[in-house]
């Protein structure tokens, strides 16, 4: 994924849309350090935030959270970095100069 605003093969949902959807999966961390979590979903249908990847210091509240939708039998896979903070925090903010291209800070 290179861009924000193209879609991505097999995905209903256009990029934008599913950064949207990411935004609204409240989860809690128990460390204070950022945490890398995976996505990963090989199959037709919803992908939620119970599809992330966590381990015992995570947190998800609301994993019904739909991230995406998949119109064939196809492997998504996604890497997400998550910060302990509070109230809201500008995708601009999130931005590394040796950032990789594909990152979207959101």
């Amino acid at each position: 994924m290179n861009r924000e605003f193209q879609s991505i093969e097999g995905v209903v949902e256009d990029v934008t849309d599913i950064v949207l959807n990411l935004k609204k999966i409240l989860i809690v961390s128990t460390k204070r350090e950022p945490v890398t979590l995976q996505i990963k979903a090989t199959k037709t249908g919803v992908v939620t935030a119970a599809d992330i990847q966590a381990d015992a210091n995570i947190t998800i509240v609301n994993p019904d959270q739909v991230i995406c939708t998949l119109d064939h039998k196809k492997t998504f896979e996604a890497e997400i970095e998550i910060k302990t903070g509070r109230g809201y925090y500008p995708g601009e903010s999130n931005k590394k100069e040796e950032q990789a291209i594909g990152v979207i800070p959101i």
